[in-house]
């Protein structure tokens, strides 16, 4: 998944390697398939080790945490610059990213809600969340201020509202990428490869990423993964729910075929004046009859 080694010593917490590696001209910006760098996948480590955020991250993040992040959203250029709230928010949105689609949520709204953001932010150092910042009304009052089309004078139009308390990135922004020609904006969910997590993605979240590529003018994705698996196990249900009926029917066919086989059988061996069974009964209690007075 395009891992570098910076990425690897990152994720492993190894300070040394990562100092080592920066020296010897390791580049921080290059990224993975789902547009990770080497900050990312400390984070992600921090956000779930408890050992990993109070021990080796505070050092990683001032090795690797650019020092700032540009942004288009469309209308104009905008830069995150690292000592603001939005800088560490976008970063964590990005790490958290993937998992929106890829792992059950409170809600199907394939977005983040402030409580995702404080659990993932619970064991972080200091120097890379302020404490007076990890706190829940801070955390909403940053994401509303910054909400596309939000009345705010130093609104940056990064996130936009899926539903109450629950936002996502807005689909109109651009990151800036490193190109053999030159710097080039990208689109975020092209950035974030989102056509890719789609394939992958849990069922109840499939017309999310199809509205998100929709409103970021991105190609619809194809037929998930998901998906596929899904109309396998379905054609292969109707498959043997048709064997079953087929040899039901064949059952029902053998049995009529033998009851016509005793019935034509019986009319054979019936006696050929055509006499019937009721007659010869009859016929027979007569007989007794007469042996009887004779005696």
């Amino acid at each position: 998944m395009n891992q570098t080694p910076l990425m690897a010593a990152a994720a492993a917490g190894n300070v040394p390697l990562v100092e080592a590696l920066l020296e010897r001209g390791a580049d921080r910006e290059a990224v993975d398939h789902f547009g990770g760098n080497a900050l990312h996948w400390a984070m992600r480590e921090a956000f779930r080790d408890e050992k990993f955020a109070r021990g080796p991250f505070a050092a990683l993040y001032e090795l690797l945490a650019p020092a700032s992040i540009d942004v288009n959203t469309g209308e104009r250029l905008v830069r995150i610059d690292r000592h603001l709230s939005e800088y560490f928010l976008f970063q964590t949105l990005w790490v958290l990213f993937k998992s929106r689609f890829t792992e059950r949520q409170r809600r199907p709204y394939a977005a983040f809600e402030t409580q995702a953001i404080l659990e993932a932010w619970q064991h972080l150092p200091a120097n890379v969340v302020k404490p007076e910042r990890n706190k829940r009304q801070h955390l909403s009052g940053v994401l509303a201020r910054n909400e596309v089309e939000r009345d705010y004078a130093y609104n940056r139009a990064l996130f936009m509202r899926t539903a109450l308390g629950w936002y996502q990135f807005n689909p109109r922004l651009s990151v800036r990428r490193k190109t053999q020609d030159g710097d080039a904006w990208v689109p975020i969910y092209q950035a974030l490869n989102l056509a890719f997590i789609g394939e992958f993605a849990w069922e109840f979240v499939w017309k999310r990423v199809d509205a998100y590529l929709e409103m970021a003018g991105l190609p619809p994705r194809g037929t998930p993964i998901a998906a596929e698996r899904a109309l396998a196990r379905w054609q292969a249900t109707k498959r043997e729910q048709e064997q079953r009926e087929a040899e039901a029917r064949a059952a029902q066919d053998k049995w009529r075929a033998e009851q016509m086989a005793v019935q034509q059988r019986r009319q054979q061996e019936a006696p050929k004046s055509g006499m019937s069974e009721a007659q010869r009964h009859e016929i027979e209690r007569i007989r007794k009859e007469i042996a009887k007075r004779k005696k």
